[in-house]
């Protein structure tokens, strides 16, 4: 596996990682097979990640929207009740997923995994 990707990983100074990151570009594929490579042990370093569901504040419900899904057929259509239902059912096209990915050495995650890492090391 000769990627862009392990380029990076592997790099171990400082001058040449900001190079290569500024030249490279890391595809989906390469990402995620590098991705299953690490979570089926292949490699140094273990997998994480993380996702949050992002709605902005002016799309996130309101209490008085769940009025609306009791409220007859012309308040539902009315243009308050499209926007109350667009932002019950998150049907307004802001949601975002925001995910971070995190490598780290195996070495390291027995120290990840109890919460004691401590900066002495």
């Amino acid at each position: 596996m000769t990627t862009a990707f392990v380029g990076i990983i592997k790099c171990s100074v400082k001058s040449e990682l900001e190079k290569l990151c500024k030249a490279s570009t890391i595809t989906m594929s390469e990402f995620v097979d590098f991705i299953v490579v690490c979570k089926a042990g292949l490699t140094p370093l273990n997998h994480t990640m993380h996702y949050v569901d992002f709605v902005p504040q002016e799309v996130e419900e309101k209490e008085d929207d769940w009025k609306i899904l009791n409220a007859d057929a012309a308040a539902q259509a009315s243009k308050e009740g499209q926007k109350a239902l667009r932002r019950l059912f998150k049907s307004h096209g802001k949601r975002q997923y925001r995910v971070g990915h995190m490598f780290f050495s195996k070495e390291l995650s027995p120290q990840f995994v109890s919460g004691t890492l401590s900066s002495s090391k």
